[in-house]
């Protein structure tokens, strides 16, 4: 048995914890250090496979690195060439030293069918700092703008002309926000955070997730009359 220490939905990831003597533990590797090409092995617990021996088994897969954390816009992840099935969610991602590198989290099919082409794991480095502010304050507090934005795309302004062919266009601004605070609003268009292009809201995630709550981060905006401006937001606590 075991109870909830804390939860993060955001990044898919709980702690619990488990009381007993001589507790067998994994250790915890360098997602860092991973190459591409690299042998990992992923153990999961798939109820749901086709006619398994034993349904109450786990599966041990051996898999291969196809993408490394930093790689491309998907910088908390490390993707594998995927023999995973639903169910092996939570079960670790180990390098060929019994270290623990990442969390594996998901899957991607084919149209043709319900073969996996791809699995993501949480890498390691990404989830170590989530797992101990969980387990110190059993939640985890995240810095927060208070603004909602999307990606500027064929359509999505109905024909607008824009200043921008490009960005993240604000489509909403909580009251008393650091955002608002900033003098930030609707039909705003936010090209840069902290000299950083954006293009994804994801992209804007990632700046904000690197700071601390009371840090400053400056946005370069560009207003619907063309005008660019920076501005500095002070980022508070998510509500």
């Amino acid at each position: 048995s075991a109870r909830v220490i804390g939860a993060d939905p955001a990044t898919d990831l709980a702690v619990l914890k488990s009381e007993g003597p001589d507790l067998p533990a994994l250790t915890f590797g360098d997602s860092d250090a991973l190459a591409l090409g690299e042998g990992v092995v992923a153990i999961g617990f798939s109820p749901l496979l086709p006619n398994p021996p034993n349904a109450h088994e786990a599966e041990v897969l051996r898999l291969v690195v196809s993408a490394v954390p930093g790689d491309g816009r998907r910088a908390d992840f490390i993707q594998t060439n995927a023999d995973l099935h639903p169910g092996d969610s939570g079960g670790p991602l180990l390098n060929l030293c019994g270290e623990v590198v990442g969390i594996n989290t998901s899957l991607v099919y084919s149209r043709r069918g319900s073969q996996t082409v791809l699995a993501s794991s949480i890498a390691i480095n990404r989830a170590k700092p989530v797992l101990e502010e969980l387990v110190s304050k059993g939640k985890m507090a995240k810095p927060w703008i208070g603004a909602t934005v999307h990606a500027i795309a064929p359509g999505f302004v109905g024909g607008r002309d824009l200043p921008m062919a490009e960005g993240l266009m604000v489509t909403g601004v909580a009251s008393g926000s650091p955002a608002a605070q900033a003098g930030i609003d609707n039909g705003d268009i936010i090209i840069a955070a902290d000299g950083f292009p954006l293009t994804l809201p994801s992209e804007l995630l990632r700046v904000i997730s690197g700071h601390k709550i009371g840090d400053k981060m400056r946005l370069t905006i560009v207003s619907p009359d063309g005008n660019e401006r920076n501005v500095n937001v002070i980022l508070a606590e998510m509500p």
